[in-house]
């Protein structure tokens, strides 16, 4: 039900947010705030939460035993590789004429849709498997920064849409794939591995939840940061502006302050 819940979240959160520019206007600084937001909840939680949680399971008492001595490093390959596949995602986009992000027009809107479309996809799958691990905190962390992660990427899809002259009525479809991607791609991991005795042992889990660990560090250090650096001004040099740095930094503390106490 949790897992239900907060898919569902997350498609009518991201669906809100794309069709909000049809019809409503939102200032650019806002916006920017939020992403600022979202990309300090991401890395606190990849940092704070996840890695440290993928790390403790993998090392925790008696599952070497059962496991027949899985080997200490490979928890760190495990990571890495997280981050690694993420990078040869994009590299793959950026080959195949898509982006991450959508280009200014008139560019072809069509390769910058399939582009998003797999990078959401992409978040489902750590989603999913962030979720194996049964820890309330951690998924709902977890949920909280993919909803604003993919609330500026929502609303900027559909400015660029609307530049790219697509009425709301052409834009449904597109919108209605992109909020879908992340949570189908969610439900898609989590039945997947869970109905896999192998991949649903306690060390499986644990190697899962660091490689979701790897993939969002990788999507805020190297996707949003960067964005959000762009947007803040500064003429020809990257920065942040004072709001979206005081955002970063409390989105990067919150999970240090939901973890503090916690016992395994």
């Amino acid at each position: 039900m949790q897992l239900l819940t907060t898919l569902a979240l997350m498609f009518f959160g991201a669906l809100a947010c794309g069709c909000a520019p049809f019809f409503l206007r939102v200032k650019d600084t806002h916006l920017q705030t939020v992403a600022a937001l979202g990309a300090g909840l991401m890395i606190g939680s990849a940092l704070a939460v996840i890695i440290p949680e993928g790390f403790h399971a993998f090392a925790e008492p008696g599952h070497e035993e059962h496991e027949e001595g899985l080997p200490e490093g490979l928890a760190g390959l495990v990571l890495i590789c997280g981050f690694l596949a993420m990078l040869l995602l994009d590299h793959l986009q950026h080959a195949a004429g898509g982006s991450s992000a959508p280009p200014p027009p008139p560019a072809d809107p069509q390769s910058a849709i399939t582009g998003l479309l797999i990078h959401c996809a992409a978040d489902g799958l750590a989603m999913g498997a962030a979720f194996l691990s049964g820890d309330a905190r951690l998924t709902m962390l977890i949920a909280a920064a993919m909803v604003l992660h993919k609330a500026p990427m929502a609303f900027g899809l559909a400015t660029y849409l609307m530049a790219c002259q697509w009425t709301f009525q052409r834009s449904q479809k597109t919108l209605l794939l992109f909020a879908a991607a992340a949570p189908a791609a969610t439900l898609a991991t989590y039945g997947l591995l869970g109905s896999l005795a192998v991949l649903s042992s306690p060390g499986a889990v644990a190697l899962c939840v660091l490689f979701s660990g790897g993939t969002f560090l990788y999507a805020a250090t190297m996707h949003i940061l960067p964005e959000v650096l762009q947007s803040g001004g500064g003429g020809g040099h990257a920065r942040m502006s004072s709001s979206q740095l005081a955002a970063v930094a409390l989105g990067s503390l919150l999970p240090v302050a939901l973890s503090w106490g916690h016992h395994h």
